[in-house]
């Protein structure tokens, strides 16, 4: 039989810092965690379970111990087992004989014949929505857990949720910078493509990108930041088009300098709009 070293608080969190996380990934940190937890609690087995792309659904991260047994692709389900049941629940769980625990033996959820002390603690987000499960075991032969050893495991795991949602939110802006420069690539190309000059605006009326047709279609001269710097009939028009809050078709004249365009404006979701400019002067002659 083995107890759990005396561990001082310093020494506790020591092993479970976060100045590593970014440096080397989630799934690095949350193998150290399961390793840690091993050694803190002298248990036989330690793993971590973070919920995947698929709902209510928890996919094995990290596992250590005698648990480095279970297929990497093992998962959790909403509701189903010991896991499901805590996350579905919340509440943190300290077993011994799982027919001894009323709401597992009426779920016909059975004892894993190797394992005869274990805590199942629910991974939070601030919300209280569940984003993963620690699980700590110890099999037969060993001391069971104990009251203060789930305390402490509990604390932990609100130490992992935070590690978890944080890295879960560096990947999310991490997709959408990756999606905003493909989306970028798109529009560019797009631009490129117009058979006229294509502006992107911004809500405040400044030029987000453009085309090299603005420039010859429009008469501008050099680089172009804002609406102000357009030739003097499109201005007025373009700002009009920009409150435009659907796509709107305008025709432009300039009578004193013999051009014409044709105007169409597309509002873009996030603010702004795009507009197309194509001179029709000679088309109208």
């Amino acid at each position: 039989m083995s107890a759990a070293p005396a561990w001082n608080e310093p020494d506790f969190w020591s092993l479970f810092a976060l100045e590593h996380l970014d440096a080397q990934g989630l799934d690095h940190y949350l193998q150290k965690i399961a390793l840690n937890a091993c050694a803190i609690f002298s248990a036989t087995g330690a793993s971590v379970f973070v919920a995947d792309e698929s709902p209510r659904r928890y996919r094995l991260r990290a596992k250590a111990g005698r648990q480095v047994k279970a297929p990497s692709n093992a998962v959790i389900e909403w509701g189903k087992g010991v896991g499901g049941h805590v996350v579905q629940t919340g509440v943190p769980r300290l077993l011994g004989d799982l027919s001894t625990e009323a709401d597992f033996a009426e779920s016909g959820i059975e004892q894993r014949e190797d394992v005869s002390s274990s805590m199942v603690i629910p991974l939070m987000e601030l919300d209280k929505s569940p984003i993963g499960v620690l699980n700590v075991t110890r099999f037969h032969g060993e001391d069971p857990f104990t009251a203060e050893d789930l305390e402490k495991a509990t604390a932990l795991a609100a130490h992992i949720s935070l590690a978890v949602a944080n890295a879960r939110l560096v990947e999310h802006l991490q997709q959408r910078m990756i999606d905003a420069h493909e989306s970028a690539d798109r529009l560019q190309a797009g631009l490129a493509a117009a058979p006229g000059g294509s502006i992107v605006f911004d809500s405040d009326g400044n030029v987000v990108q453009s085309n090299s047709a603005a420039s010859g279609y429009i008469g501008i001269s050099g680089q172009f930041s804002s609406v102000d710097h357009l030739v003097e009939p499109l201005r007025k028009v373009v700002r009009w088009l920009l409150e435009a809050d659907e796509p709107t078709s305008r025709r432009v004249e300039d009578q004193p300098g013999g051009r014409a365009w044709l105007t169409h404006v597309k509002p873009v979701p996030t603010g702004g709009a795009v507009i197309e400019i194509i001179d029709v002067t000679e088309h109208d002659r």
